[in-house]
């Protein structure tokens, strides 16, 4: 029993004594093998980053969906914006994996101090933070990411008892969000203006308006022609542009559409039979 606690103090998660019986060393294995698969699977839909309390990927691959098909549903402004702690590497190797936690922690807090409560923010990389702003314009989101590039510099950061410099590289994209808009594409161009900006030296707010004037970014997409469009057209797509008075670019689409919609259909119909 002795042997049994000193184990489990130093990290052990079971302890299996002699002689081994094959029976409880199956049953054994096979517990420990579905305690990682719900582990893992738990892992795959949480939505919040442990470390900052900010969303996490996952959170924001469907905050980004959701906000481009409102924008391009209604005809809103969306800004994106990106940001990465320069040097973080250079951190994390000189001052340990929980130094570099507290502060990206630190600055997890600077961000969400910042956010309006429409605002969606997270954590998408070991050092990256993205920041969506519904109804934000370009004016809007510039002067956003110059007031978390300066609060974050401007920060007291200490690592071992050590004050240290902590400064971000931040780009800054307001993508045109019409309905055939992807989060991939605007993600990517995301990217694109925040490794223009961590080409600027860091510790710099680089904007998307910047870049196109400089033609160091592609011109935005142009929206979806009047015409049918090819392949497959979704909900949120026909929405758009029955809204803008296009229905004849639905009309092609609608035999697709009501298959998308048939198990909706029939949850509407048997909840009013019971009404």
């Amino acid at each position: 029993e002795a042997a049994r606690e000193k184990a489990l103090n130093m990290g052990a998660t079971d302890f299996i004594t002699k002689p081994f019986n094959s029976t409880d060393l199956l049953a054994r294995a096979t517990a420990h093998a579905n305690y990682q698969r719900e582990r893992k699977a738990l892992a795959e839909t949480t939505t919040i980053d442990a470390l900052t309390g900010l969303g996490n990927q996952l959170y924001f691959n469907s905050r980004i969906k959701q906000e481009l098909a409102f924008a391009a549903r209604h005809g809103h402004s969306l800004s994106l914006v990106r940001a990465d702690v320069d040097n973080f590497n250079k951190l994390f190797i000189k001052a340990g994996k929980e130094a570099a936690d507290q502060v990206l922690a630190q600055v997890g807090k600077i961000v969400s101090d910042l956010i309006r409560k429409e605002d969606s923010a997270a954590r998408i990389g070991l050092s990256q933070f993205a920041m969506l702003l519904p109804t934000a314009d370009a004016a809007g989101a510039a002067i956003f990411a110059n007031r978390l590039c300066r609060q974050v510099r401007d920060a007291v950061f200490e690592v071992k008892g050590h004050k240290v410099a902590v400064t971000l590289s931040v780009g800054v994209l307001c993508p045109d969000a019409h309905p055939g808009a992807t989060p991939r594409s605007v993600i990517e161009e995301a990217n694109l203006v925040l490794e223009a900006a961590q080409r600027a030296g860091g510790n710099c707010v680089v904007t998307d308006e910047e870049l196109r004037k400089k033609d160091a970014l592609p011109s935005q997409a142009t929206p979806p022609p009047t015409s049918a469009p090819e392949g497959s057209m979704t909900v949120d797509q026909a929405i758009a542009f029955i809204e803008e008075g296009k229905s004849q670019v639905v009309a092609p689409h609608l035999p697709a559409l009501r298959r998308k919609l048939a198990p909706l259909l029939k949850l509407l119909a048997a909840a009013a039979q019971k009404q």
